[in-house]
């Protein structure tokens, strides 16, 4: 990948997007970017190349994912076409996750990175006191960030968001109880 002045590739994340209003703009992606039916998807995980067109045939049939690669590290960004709906996922529990920043009204910016979302959402994010006395009294809220209004998605964890609303997260992955 070459340098480039765009805030969201300028740090080299493995998994970069900007969702808005019908269209889904991928500026990084280590495994590629797939079509199939009325889906773009796009991701990162250390599986063999077609690990994303594998991806991409399980959204198109309406399949989960998430039982497709158990014990490997992945990060999927989709936008489906037909139904306007963008969704993004993370393995449970081997991957770091996504960061995320919704505009109101507007795009949904993701990354493998804080720094590019929190680039690109620009001063609409500034420092977080609550975030910040949590990492004082030793406490990490599992979807915080020090940015105002920047997201993490968590390993295990979904975003569902159709634009025009706002982005549904909810966890997909529980680890078995054990007896």
């Amino acid at each position: 990948m070459t340098t480039s002045r765009d805030p969201l590739t300028a740090v080299r994340p493995v998994l970069a997007a900007t969702a808005s209003h019908g269209v889904l703009k991928v500026h990084a992606s280590t495994t590629g970017v797939a079509r199939c039916g009325s889906w773009t998807v796009a991701g990162w995980s250390p599986l063999p190349g077609d690990w994303i067109d594998s991806v991409c045939r399980a959204y198109a049939a309406g399949r989960r994912i998430d039982e497709l690669w158990p014990l490997t590290p992945w990060s999927v960004v989709a936008w489906d076409d037909a139904t306007g709906v963008f969704h993004a996922q993370c393995d449970g529990g081997a991957g770091p996750g996504l960061i995320w920043w919704h505009e109101p009204g507007g795009r949904l910016v993701i990354a493998s990175h804080v720094a590019p979302v929190v680039m690109r959402a620009g001063s609409a994010t500034g420092l977080d006191p609550s975030y910040l006395v949590g990492q004082l009294m030793l406490h990490d809220p599992p979807t915080g960030t020090p940015f105002r209004g920047v997201h993490r998605l968590p390993p295990g964890w979904e975003l569902r968001w159709r634009p025009g609303n706002e982005p549904k997260c909810t966890r997909w992955w529980r680890p078995e109880e054990i007896e």
